[in-house]
């Protein structure tokens, strides 16, 4: 008996995949937003230039910034740079986006100091150096940055660059918001949510959350939209959530529409309606997100909404796979393994299922177990098949857990013990009934 996965769509409340994808969302990314630089000279061209950009003139708009530029205006200096490095108008080019932002830098532009930040941190046009990244942050702060506090924060939450401190982020977050940033409105709340720094206190997190939502952060729309799909500080009410994911969504919140799908997958608040969940499902993928993806190609596995299309579903599994999603990349190895879709591949099947491990998933712990177990692709090895099965036991895999069950029953790669194989099958139903 084989307990290797189960292929189902991840719920809204697992651990497989919402909750990690979320914390994707929810804590933003490092704002990388315009701030005026005031320079006494060239404003007439710098608005021209503004104006320009906003209607997608990009060229024109080009052409004014570097004439206020050369008048010595640091703003039209920092939206060069802005420019080059989004590919407005000009191809990408990160080390010309770079020498515009340290033009305006040099000129005192805290927004420009911000920005190399930003390119450090990611590595764009430059080696990734969270530490040059911090320092640029600060100047940018001293400077009166108000996205740079935020960065900072963002940075202290995630030990980036700096060890890792929940205190000193949420002391930076708190000194954003109150500045008026909204992603370090929706970052607070996120910790109180989630106990970071300080004690779980959900009606805080909902107060915060919704200071974030008036300002427009869509991922603080979502998080309230999930608060009530969770029944977290306030009784469950799935028509409340999709209400608000349904706000989020409409700001292009890749999260809020995975989970609408989720809802009509499964008849949450709406009725069940499969057809509609893909719909969802596509939009949320088309925009990138992972478990979207997975979700997609887990119905074209399943055939559920739409026929049963393997070459569908492994399309979907790799687009999420090539975001490190680890779960997409066991089920990669399942279906080489299987054949579904493909030639029976034991070598590639072992590959994605390491890379799964590699990523912590537990399932490819367990499935790397099976293929010892059963001599697939290696030379058959209970003990070994018992190694991997209690690696995935101990990271979480209820199919680890009664596969252990199955070999003391056994006897195979140990003594044969059926009080530790009833003990075994006790831990899996446990481990089961709490993940539900």
């Amino acid at each position: 008996m084989r307990l290797s996965l189960k292929l189902k769509v991840n719920s809204i409340s697992t651990n497989m995949g919402f909750a990690q994808a979320r914390l994707l969302i929810s804590l933003i990314g490092f704002a990388l937003y315009v701030q005026s630089c005031n320079s006494p000279n060239a404003d007439a061209l710098y608005t021209e230039a503004e104006s320009f950009q906003e209607k997608r003139e990009y060229q024109k708009a080009l052409k004014m910034y570097k004439k206020a530029a050369d008048a010595g205006h640091s703003l039209a200096m920092n939206e060069i740079g802005w420019m080059y490095e989004r590919g407005e108008g000009v191809t990408i080019d990160y080390k010309i986006a770079m020498e515009w932002y340290q033009k305006a830098a040099d000129a005192g532009c805290a927004a420009a100091m911000n920005n190399i930040g930003f390119m450090h941190d990611n590595g764009e046009g430059v080696k990734e150096n969270n530490r040059e990244a911090i320092k640029w942050y600060k100047k940018a702060y001293y400077a009166g940055n108000v996205n740079a506090i935020y960065n900072i924060g963002w940075m202290y939450a995630h030990g980036e660059g700096v060890g890792q401190n929940f205190p000193r982020a949420m002391e930076y977050y708190q000194k954003a918001a109150k500045k008026g940033n909204g992603s370090a409105m929706n970052n607070i709340a996120w910790m109180y949510q989630h106990g970071q720094g300080v004690s779980v206190d959900y009606s805080k997190a909902m107060k915060w959350y919704n200071k974030a939502a008036k300002l427009g952060v869509s991922d603080a729309i979502f998080n309230i939209g999930f608060m009530y799909g969770e029944g977290e500080g306030v009784n469950v009410d799935y028509q409340k959530a999709m209400e608000w994911y349904q706000k989020a969504a409409k700001a292009d919140n890749a999260g809020a529409m995975r989970n609408i799908a989720w809802l009509y997958q499964y008849g949450l608040g709406v009725n069940e309606d499969d057809s509609i969940a893909i719909e969802w499902y596509e939009k949320s993928a088309n925009l990138g997100d992972a478990v979207g993806q997975f979700n997609l190609g887990s119905m074209y596995l399943n055939g559920e909404g739409v026929d049963v299309n393997y070459p569908k579903a492994m399309e979907y599994f790799e687009r999420a796979a090539n975001t490190k999603y680890d779960q997409a990349m066991n089920y990669l190895g399942w279906m080489y393994e299987k054949g579904l879709g493909v030639s029976i591949d034991y070598q590639k099947a072992m590959e994605w299922y390491q890379m799964a491990v590699d990523a912590g998933n537990s399932d490819g712990m367990n499935n790397i177990g099976w293929m010892y177990q059963n001599g697939e692709g290696v030379t058959m090895d209970f003990q070994k098949a018992m190694e991997w099965y209690q690696r995935g036991a101990d990271a979480g895999s209820v199919e680890a857990m009664n596969n252990i069950a199955i070999m003391y029953e056994k006897g195979m790669g140990v003594k044969k013990d059926i009080k530790k194989a009833k003990e075994w099958n006790k831990k899996a139903e446990a481990s089961e009934i709490s993940s539900n």
